[in-house]
């Protein structure tokens, strides 16, 4: 079948909402679908049979998370240019990538199927972003999306969840992270335990880092990322903790899979995170807060669970370096990982646009 996927975001670079569009064009195009890619001038493109990607002209070079007045402009001309492809092709399918993306599609007209990748609920990224005044018109757009497809992929279950009794379907296909790994140029500390991801307010950063000097652990503390200049740092104390910057997500896999244990220390939000994902594939137990984004797949047989305050997470980095501990939980992780597969979520895809298309 044809189908036209729509991204209003970056195509491809190595952060979790692109990585997951490509995941999704990447599983169409080698099941044998034509896959059209309408998306933003910004991303590296990749060769791939039966795939094509198409840019809108712009100046725009941001890759940066968020609303911004740039990106509304760039989107109007995402929607114009696929009015255009609609009336030069008969796609099959036309699937929006997370909420703009999908919004446009919903506004698309003609006999294909319509579906909606969400990746995030758009009234909850405007709370965690204090984005306040948009919330009521995030629920109406919320209201059209929710509807509207003939088909639904979530990527967590309580997404699913908060769909309500749709009479069309819904299917849950989890972030797919890569297992290949590129070792680092440089040498790392011995023994560590490490933090990927940005490093916003709610993601508890400055926590990690307060309890990890109050834990007086031997271990090293590594933080891969784009760093905040408001990251607490201790003077007097060098060399334990290390930043690592940005890494590509092999580099990063080389870095999780050699250390002791990861660390969640996130204080707020709903939306789980793609980190989750990424520790468990590379069977490491977890260090985590003991919060709503963090209970999915992940749980009391492959994670340590504290409260999101100094202590507990300093009293928590002391537990997990036991390295009895880590085993345990690390027994508990292989009894989540078929669920969470790439393979997996290949299959799920594949079969859900055979059911798609009948």
């Amino acid at each position: 079948m044809k189908i036209l996927l729509i991204a209003t975001t970056p195509f491809v670079i190595e952060k979790g909402s692109s990585l997951r569009v490509f995941f999704m064009a990447k599983t169409l195009a080698n099941a044998g679908h034509k896959v059209d890619v309408l998306t933003y001038p910004v991303g590296n493109t990749p060769k791939i049979k039966n795939l094509r990607v198409i840019r809108v002209k712009s100046g725009y070079n941001r890759t940066g998370a968020g609303p911004s007045l740039a990106k509304t402009f760039l989107n109007l001309k995402i929607l114009s240019e696929a009015k255009k492809l609609l009336k030069k092709n008969r796609y099959d399918v036309v699937q929006g990538e997370d909420t703009e993306a999908g919004f446009i599609a919903c506004l698309l007209r003609g006999d294909h199927k319509l579906v909606y990748d969400m990746h995030n609920r758009m009234s909850e990224q405007l709370v965690l972003h204090k984005w306040y005044p948009l919330v009521p018109l995030a629920y109406g757009v919320e209201k059209v999306l929710f509807s509207r497809p003939d088909l639904i992929i979530t990527n967590w279950k309580r997404v699913q969840k908060q769909l309500g009794n749709r009479s069309k379907p819904a299917v849950l296909i989890y972030d797919s992270v890569t297992l290949e790994k590129s070792p680092l140029k440089f040498k790392l500390p011995q023994k560590y335990i490490v933090y990927t991801g940005n490093f916003e307010h709610y993601q508890g950063v400055d926590l990690l880092v307060e309890a990890y000097w109050k834990s007086n652990t031997s271990l090293a503390l590594i933080l891969v990322g784009p760093h905040s200049k408001k990251t607490l740092l201790r003077p007097g104390k060098k060399g334990m903790i290390k930043f690592l910057g940005r890494l590509s997500v092999n580099e990063t896999n080389y870095v999780i899979s050699n250390s002791e244990f990861c660390v969640i220390p996130r204080v707020h939000g709903k939306q789980p995170s793609m980190k989750i994902i990424h520790y468990l594939l590379n069977k490491k137990s977890v260090l985590a807060t003991d919060i709503e984004c963090n209970q999915e797949i992940l749980n009391k047989q492959n994670t340590l669970f504290v409260s999101p305050d100094t202590d507990s997470i300093a009293n928590g980095i002391k537990k997990l370096s036991s390295s009895r501990l880590q085993t345990q939980l690390e027994k508990g992780i292989a009894k989540s990982l078929p669920s969470i597969l790439p393979t997996a979520q290949e299959k799920k895809l594949i079969q859900a646009y055979k059911n798609l298309i009948k």
